[in-house]
């Protein structure tokens, strides 16, 4: 979820009651992945902002992510843009 040499820095944010969480790491890429005894496995991604470390907030079916120099507005509805 980090690439390496780089800071591993991510945000965590479980979905339910499933094993599944949304990630969104230092690089700016927002990630679906199941996490579990066997290990971390990737389901999707996507780049959604430049280097950030903070947290991201979430409404609804949004997510919202912010650098020094801009926020940006996810939705996670399938389809969705």
């Amino acid at each position: 979820m980090t690439p390496r040499d780089r800071n591993p820095h991510a945000s965590l944010v479980w979905l339910g009651d499933s094993d599944r969480a949304i990630i969104l790491n230092a690089e700016g890429e927002l990630i679906v992945a199941r996490l579990g005894p066997d290990g971390y496995h990737e389901q999707g991604g996507t780049k959604v902002t430049e280097f950030t470390w903070a947290h991201p907030a979430f409404a609804g079916n949004r997510v919202f992510a912010r650098t020094d120099k801009e926020l940006v507005c996810v939705s996670l509805e399938e389809g969705a843009p």
